[in-house]
């Protein structure tokens, strides 16, 4: 089945200048990326807990309470977007809500005893998950793997 980075491929040729084979390595960044995106999807669907979510209990358990707008700062989300995730959440009893003591305007979220008992049990699963699509390099690959994507990201 061709694939659209066929068909970009494909089309490259036609412009001079578009080196092929630095873009065949994109196209297979591209490819990697959505093997681990894919990967990460899977075991989530297993608990049932779509990746917004998933990230705001990660950012809970790690930094502590959090207000709303911190959390979809840290999470890459809008703050629209974190208010529908963590009604998500406190409707399944995984984080809780409370005011400030200093500000009653505004809230504080901690993750629940039941949302961290959550993540204790998809985090292993998680991780070996993504850490088998590393399973075929040896120390020297994944050394010599993350050299380059320092230098491809160090801009």
């Amino acid at each position: 089945m061709q694939t659209k980075y066929d068909a970009l491929m494909g089309q490259a040729i036609r412009y001079q200048g578009i080196a092929p084979e630095r873009l065949q390595l994109i196209v297979s960044l591209a490819s990697a990326v959505g093997r681990v995106t894919r990967q990460c999807a899977t075991t989530l669907a297993d608990f049932q807990l779509p990746e917004g979510q998933f990230i705001a209990l990660l950012l809970l358990r790690h930094y502590g309470s959090l207000k709303p707008s911190d959390i979809a700062e840290k999470a890459g989300l809008t703050r629209s977007g974190i208010t529908s995730v963590l009604d998500s959440l406190e409707a399944r009893d995984l984080i809780q809500r409370h005011h400030q003591r200093d500000d009653r305007r505004s809230w504080l979220i901690d993750i629940t005893e039941t949302g961290s008992l959550l993540l204790d049990e998809l985090l292993p699963h998680h991780l070996t998950g993504l850490l088998q699509l590393t399973a075929k390099f040896d120390d020297e690959d994944v050394q010599s793997l993350q050299r380059l994507l320092s230098k491809l990201l160090s801009d």
